[in-house]
């Protein structure tokens, strides 16, 4: 007897569970679709081929921007991000102009203590500065050019010298859509509030493409046949590496915000070793010094002086 009863316990069981699951989504009378609770929320089957053993989620769709694979029993959810939304933000943005003043360091506006925010599309999150005191928080995305974003912790340090700090936290709070714009060299961030005003301006310098291994076609326009001869640029962390042929240098890079592709090698450090060609050395290290913009031809990366004279061709390496 217990051996019939059972298996029509579970039988009853199962039909009650679809009879719940029917009732939390929608439900169907004729033609007419009933609303229930969750009528801001659409229901969409997963229609992939799977196997008869393999099982399926429903899909949650509650905005355009995020997905939520709804779990099956024993697993969690998974978020889908739309990063065609959320990844165009992503990256460090420098202020360049707050309420319609344009910052510059010939006027006295120390890059150093320069606001920035820093964008992470995969997280939603970001970090910003406003000249004193770190800002974190999250942000969200609405439509093609809709941006809201949560400032939620912030350090509280008394600084000297932060002419736009509190510009800056309002500007913030304020933002509700935004525009990029790609000019040479660089990417151009205009933050807007619900009218329509612009809040501020801030920007990206495009030099990513120098990121990696490089090698030396060559210096000041002449060329060099040097496999030993080696750069590595890394440009989210501000660093520098290489080979000079003959000793090994490091140092730092600084990117001007006021300019179009900036970029500045400083703070070299090099070994002392001798080498039978130290003038490719000498040459190497003091065009190196001199570079102050970057630029590339699709292929090589060209790195010019102040005036605009090229001092180095570079052409990329794969180190693995």
């Amino acid at each position: 007897m217990k051996r019939i009863f059972l298996p029509a316990l579970t039988c009853v069981f199962m039909l009650s569970s679809c009879s719940v699951w029917n009732n939390v989504t929608s439900k169907v009378t004729g033609n007419k679709k009933e609303k229930t609770s969750e009528e801001n929320v659409a229901i969409v089957e997963q229609t992939s081929a799977t196997t008869k053993n393999e099982k399926t989620s429903p899909v949650e769709i509650t905005d355009r921007n995020k997905v939520t694979t709804l779990p099956v029993k024993g697993q969690k959810p998974i978020i889908m991000l739309d990063s065609l939304a959320f990844m165009k933000l992503n990256g460090l943005w420098t202020l360049r102009s707050i309420d319609g003043k344009i910052l510059s360091a010939e006027k006295g506006d120390d890059e150093s203590n320069r606001p920035f925010i820093n964008f992470d599309g995969r997280t939603r999150k970001f970090y910003a500065n406003d000249g004193c005191n770190t800002i974190n928080g999250d942000y969200e995305t609405k439509g093609s050019n809709g941006v809201i974003i949560n400032p939620l912790l912030s350090t509280l340090m008394m600084c000297e010298f932060a002419p736009y700090q509190q510009q800056f936290k309002d500007a913030l709070a304020s933002t509700a859509t935004y525009n990029i714009s790609k000019e040479e060299g660089e990417s151009l961030l205009k933050l807007y509030n619900e009218k329509g005003s612009e809040l501020m301006i801030l920007s990206q310098p495009t030099i990513e493409f120098l990121n990696g291994a490089w090698g030396v076609k060559s210096i000041d326009g002449k060329p060099v046949d040097n496999p030993d001869l080696k750069i590595v640029i890394d440009v989210p962390e501000e660093k520098v590496h290489g080979n000079t042929g003959c000793n090994i240098f490091n140092g730092s890079i600084f990117v001007d915000p006021d300019k179009a592709g900036s970029i500045q090698f400083q703070g070299m450090a090099v070994t002392r070793m001798l080498c039978p060609d130290m003038s490719t050395e000498t040459a190497f290290l003091v065009a190196l010094e001199s570079v102050e913009f970057a630029k590339s031809n699709g292929q090589n990366a060209l790195l010019l002086d102040s005036s605009g004279k090229e001092v180095l061709v570079l052409i990329p390496l794969n180190l693995q």
